[in-house]
């Protein structure tokens, strides 16, 4: 069955580059009423949406739905999904058990688990045929070819984050066949990673921007010795100093990928372009001017209509040149800044702030890093309403438990830090907007 659907999404990928923007939208509309179709016997949430506001699957659009947020996901997630085997108890318990992106819920399930920037712990889930259609685009960036590239990812690995789960995807048969991939866990020391790079010398790398800027460090003095033919940034912004920096000491392009945890990649930069390109063959993007909706067509285990995501997308100045795709200048949203310890040896070290935005504990519903020193820090966390007094201290104990953790793989037993307990997390006095990481005295 992944075959044929392998070939199918490739085909419809390329079908979509001979459309017009017309024609592109026709297929939304259409693909749109389908879905629609589909949520109104599948899901109580969405039914009951419907019902209230007379939505007729036949004649509607995505406008005649509320915006979606993240916080009404988690709030309505088992009645959002489809699928009785998806519920929040069934994904904890997962999770809670399993730090091996290879893993899926019950042999079927890809669960994806991501703070964001909001410090709220969010849930995605795709059965196999949606999160091929989701990761296919990564073929026509990567260009299959025999014998097997090799591709190297750099990110948070001990988890089911997005970037990691993109990774380890081609090690299915299929697209195995194309692709020899290694991931590098970016909390190691670096001389671990740049070690590990030398001798698999890879045809391509991805990772988060900061990673990427780690590693073209490392080249310029001289410890990593080899250049990628193409490099792939994703997981944060990327300047374009920066940018062009890089693609210098390697001397080649760098692209900017655009992906996310609930709808994977949904659009890409060349470099030499007019923009980032959005991948629209099955995203429907509302572009307002501080937000996004956005409406995923191929999601049918938690339908998402109309997500609401706080990156700002403004349309480029000059149009596409690539298939109907409408073109952005960039994306611009928030990033953190990567807090810095010193080191068991005294020496200054960071962790990559995707290592915290990813963090994950059961029955930790939110939580925020505070920043003391570079010696100690506060971890405040929100818990799950309900919980008994046993399974808030067993709550606290884990989250103790992976600090620890994430802390001795950097060789940084000596920080010292405490976990506190809160009703609420507070937002950021001047911007009102959350932050994840932030200096104490904020």
């Amino acid at each position: 069955m992944l075959f044929p659907n392998f070939i199918s999404h490739r085909s419809a990928g390329r079908r979509c580059l001979r459309m017009t923007r017309r024609e592109l939208e026709d297929s939304h509309v259409a693909r749109f009423r389908k879905l629609a179709r589909f949520v109104r016997e599948r899901s109580p949430y969405y039914a009951r949406v419907m019902k209230e506001r007379g939505i007729d699957p036949d004649r509607c659009l995505p406008r005649d739905f509320p915006v979606l947020t993240k916080n009404e996901v988690i709030e309505n997630f088992d009645e959002i999904s489809t699928d009785p085997r998806v519920r929040t108890d069934r994904i904890a318990k997962f999770l809670t058990g399993s730090r091996d992106a290879r893993e899926l819920m019950d042999g079927r399930f890809r669960v994806l688990h991501t703070s964001g920037t909001s410090g709220t712990v969010c849930y995605s889930v795709f059965d196999p045929t949606e999160w091929m259609q989701g990761v296919m685009v990564l073929e026509r960036i990567l260009r299959a070819a025999l014998p097997p590239r090799r591709v190297a990812f750099i990110g948070a690995t001990q988890g089911h984050f997005a970037g990691v789960s993109f990774a380890v995807s081609p090690a299915h048969w299929i697209r195995g066949l194309f692709y020899r991939t290694r991931v590098f866990d970016i909390n190691d020391p670096t001389e671990k990673i740049v070690a590990g790079l030398n001798e698999f010398k890879p045809f391509a790398f991805s990772g988060y921007s900061g990673a990427i800027s780690m590693l073209a460090d490392q080249r310029l003095a001289g410890n990593l010795t080899f250049s990628p033919t193409r490099i792939l940034v994703g997981g944060e912004p990327m300047a374009d100093r920066e940018r062009k920096r890089v693609a210098g000491v390697f001397g080649t392009d760098v692209r900017l990928n655009y992906a996310s945890s609930e709808h994977l990649f949904m659009g890409f930069d060349l470099m030499h372009g007019p923009g980032m390109y959005l991948l629209e063959e099955n995203l429907i993007f509302e572009l307002q001017t501080d937000h996004i909706l956005v409406t995923n067509l191929y999601r049918k285990t938690v339908p998402l209509i109309r997500y609401r995501m706080d990156d700002v997308l403004p349309v480029a100045s000059r149009g596409a040149t690539w298939g109907p795709y409408t073109v952005v200048d960039k994306v611009l949203g928030r990033s953190e800044e990567a807090p810095v310890f010193l080191n068991e040896k005294g020496v200054e070290d960071y962790i990559h702030p995707i290592v915290i935005v990813e963090f994950f504990v059961a029955n930790v519903k939110s939580f925020q890093m505070r920043l003391v020193n570079k010696s100690q820090f506060r971890f405040h966390v929100v818990l799950e309403s309900g919980l008994t007094d046993a399974q808030a201290d067993a709550a606290e104990a884990a989250t103790v438990m992976r600090l620890k953790e994430l802390l001795a793989q950097k060789n940084m037993g000596n920080v010292v830090f405490e976990v506190v307990r809160e009703r609420a997390l507070p937002v950021d006095r001047k911007t009102g907007k959350f932050r994840l990481i932030v200096k104490a005295a904020s």
